[in-house]
């Protein structure tokens, strides 16, 4: 064998590896090209999908925004009706505000009993005392509903100013009469103050008569998850089946 015949074999196995080189490297790039413009596609059908749902995302907003808008609208409305309805019970409007429909219903059916009463031949006793331990938590809302009833002994008690318990009570002295009671706590739920219970004064109290002929409104601390008394509850008040404090 000679050297030109050597060199010849070394030239060949040289193009054959280059050749596989190249194979592979054009393999590659077609791989890699492929796999290139099927991730593109990819990543533009992923951008296209999220802005389809940017979309649909806007148009559920502005109709979100319409909806809100028009509720709104509808709730202004409403809120004048009722503010000017209740300027006849007196209510402020930041009270007006923060009430909700089932108070406000109460309010009402509580102001028709009331004008009910006032137009009948019942007749009240407007000289029972009436002692109230004024909150600045219940915003007037008990004094402006007792300068309204037409009692005329009221006394307006400072100390408990402070207290965080709005008035939720009654208690009175068992000799004063029902219809006297219901007309008041009525008179208190008009204005919008959330009763929780109504009794007696306690027997000891009932036996001295240090407080004949008399009720006391305040807050009590142990009725504040207790349900407030309705409409119905109240007109139904029965003294046989009322508590002694």
């Amino acid at each position: 064998m000679d050297f030109n015949s050597l060199d010849f074999k070394n030239i060949e196995k040289r193009e054959k590896r280059l050749r596989l080189i190249s194979n592979l490297l054009s393999a590659s790039l077609i791989v890699f090209g492929i796999f290139w413009v099927y991730n593109s596609n990819k990543k533009v059908s992923e951008a296209q999908e999220k802005l389809s749902l940017v979309k649909e995302e806007i148009k559920y907003s502005e109709k979100y925004v319409d909806s809100l808008s028009r509720a709104n609208e509808t709730l202004h409305k409403r809120y004048e009706k009722l503010n000017e309805l209740f300027k006849v019970y007196d209510w402020k409007p930041e009270v007006l505000k923060d009430a909700d429909s089932i108070v406000i219903e109460q309010a009402i059916k509580a102001n028709q009993e009331i004008l009910r009463v006032l137009d009948s031949d019942e007749k009240m006793n407007y000289n029972i005392a009436i002692r109230y331990y004024v909150k600045k938590l219940d915003r007037d809302k008990v004094k402006t509903a007792l300068r309204r009833t037409g009692y005329r002994d009221i006394l307006f008690d400072n100390d408990s100013w402070r207290s965080k318990i709005p008035s939720n009570r009654i208690s009175f002295d068992n000799k004063v009469e029902i219809k006297d009671i219901k007309l008041i706590a009525l008179s208190l739920l008009r204005e919008g103050v959330q009763l929780k219970k109504i009794s007696f004064y306690p027997k000891r109290v009932l036996r001295r008569r240090t407080k004949a002929n008399s009720i006391e409104i305040f807050g009590d601390k142990k009725l504040i998850e207790e349900p407030s008394l309705t409409y119905l509850d109240i007109i139904t008040l029965d003294k046989d089946n009322l508590e002694f404090d």
